[in-house]
């Protein structure tokens, strides 16, 4: 049995094809380094986001420590006839901070 001739276009055919053969592998390789991409962001940014909220529940809770303590001396500071009214913020959420 012979083989077939090939036809007149044939090369041209191969080449078309070889071309879009590498496209796809190029698009692929693409893909994947735009997926990787995108993670690195996205965890870029939630470090950020993390490292924001820390930042602020950090600074909060120093400023209100320090307030805490700014009353516990000014409290201190009170005679002692004033009574009842020295204690009332311990009752405040925060107050137990620095106990």
């Amino acid at each position: 049995m012979r083989p077939e001739p090939l036809l007149a276009d044939a090369e041209a055919r191969i080449d078309g094809f070889t071309e879009l053969v590498a496209t796809a592998i190029v698009n692929a390789e693409n893909r994947s380094q735009l997926v990787a991409s995108r993670a690195r962001i996205v965890a870029a940014a939630d470090e950020a986001r993390q490292r924001i909220e820390r930042d602020l529940h950090d600074g909060a809770q120093q400023q209100i420590l320090s307030f805490v303590l700014e009353l516990r001396a000014a409290e201190a500071a009170l005679p002692l006839t004033w009574g009842r009214s020295r204690n009332s913020y311990r009752d405040w959420p925060f107050a137990s901070m620095t106990s």
